[in-house]
């Protein structure tokens, strides 16, 4: 059997393409030779089952996730931490990235919360949707400051004292209301348009309106994962890098995805064992061929 010049050129390109494939792939080993296993199973809460990168929690490690998206499971309801205000997580769409939450400290102390704190996102990773609007709690208000009964008024005592408090509609800024003078403490609370029209004809409290949440987008890219999946990886976190990493069933972390499956190891490759004897100029290529590792004289 001969071989053309051109075959060794081409031999020689495959395997010199291979060995700068491994070489290039940016791969992380430090502490994550558990990742492919760990990693391998989603977070499950009740009724919630299946969600993965980039939430993480309970058994799952903080590199299976990204730092900001910690769930954590109390019986069957999952919590999320935001902008240091935790919220329940009342519904969660993955293919759209969506999240319908409340926070936990009106669900647990109804319209009165025992601190007053705005809410706000981490507009690196959330962002408010269409559905969602914007109202104002006034709270710690004079009774005695107003001159007739007003509209979306409700109590909430301030250290045991009766004190007036309003929920402000984003229409009543257009609709030249002013609440009541006298008013210690302001709330802005995100809220679903859906929730004020349905307090507006009456059919929830302002209790009930706060309780049903309001819905975030997560912006985190899920290309990344899509790609590392499919090329047979898990999604995780380097936390020292603060980037994405691909799990893979080597126990390495890469960059991007897993590498391609190698070839066998060389002594498993198979050759022509007898060099061509003709005068043409093969014999001297195959001695080149043998020179460069791609083959041996079988013996």
């Amino acid at each position: 059997m001969t071989f053309s010049i051109l075959q060794i050129f081409l031999l020689f390109f495959f395997k010199t393409s291979i060995v700068i494939s491994i070489l290039i792939v940016p791969r992380y080993v430090h502490g994550y030779n558990e990742g492919y296993s760990k990693c391998s199973s989603t977070f499950n809460c009740g009724n919630f089952t299946g969600i993965g990168y980039p939430f993480w929690g309970n058994n799952k490690p903080g590199y299976c996730g990204h730092p900001g998206f910690k769930l954590d499971c109390q019986g069957e309801k999952i919590t999320i931490e935001i902008m240091s205000l935790k919220y329940q997580i009342l519904d969660i769409n993955l293919e759209s990235q969506l999240l319908h939450i409340a926070r936990t400290d009106f669900l647990q102390n109804n319209i009165c919360p025992s601190s007053f704190v705005n809410s706000s996102l981490n507009a690196s990773l959330f962002s408010y949707t269409i559905n969602d609007g914007y109202a104002t709690l006034l709270y710690d208000c004079d009774p005695t400051a107003k001159a007739h009964e007003e509209p979306n008024e409700f109590s909430c005592p301030i250290n045991n004292h009766p004190r007036g408090a309003y929920f402000i509609m984003p229409t009543n800024f257009s609709s030249n209301y002013k609440p009541a003078r006298g008013c210690n403490i302001s709330l802005l609370m995100p809220v679903l348009a859906i929730s004020v029209q349905r307090y507006m004809n009456l059919s929830l409290t302002v209790d009930e309106v706060i309780k049903e949440g309001f819905e975030v987008r997560w912006i985190m890219e899920q290309v990344q994962c899509k790609n590392c999946i499919n090329s047979g990886g898990k999604c995780g976190y380097n936390l020292s890098q603060k980037e994405f990493s691909c799990f893979c069933r080597d126990d390495e972390a890469y960059a991007w995805t897993c590498p391609s499956p190698q070839p066998p190891p060389f002594s498993q490759q198979h050759f022509p064992a007898t060099p061509p004897a003709d005068d043409n100029g093969q014999g001297i290529g195959y001695l080149a061929y043998i020179f460069l590792g791609f083959g041996k004289i079988a013996t």
